[in-house]
């Protein structure tokens, strides 16, 4: 999930720069959607190994230009 999200992040990227303002209401929507995403993924592994998860958490979201552009 994660990657694709990435890949999407970069192509949408050049993509609004490109259209403008309705690709960055779609772009909005996505944002949201994965974030919601990646909470429901956090609540389904906090049973097994919280301490784990919330470090590749913060290293992912370091590394994920979707983060990275708010």
């Amino acid at each position: 999930m994660y990657i694709v999200e990435r890949r999407w992040g970069e192509r949408r990227r050049e993509r609004g720069e490109r259209r403008g303002g309705r690709e960055r209401e779609k772009t909005r929507e996505r944002r949201e959607m994965y974030i919601v995403e990646r909470e429901g993924e956090r609540e389904k592994k906090s049973e097994r190994g919280r301490e784990e998860e919330r470090e590749e958490s913060e290293t992912r979201e370091r590394e994920s230009p979707v983060f990275g552009e708010m």
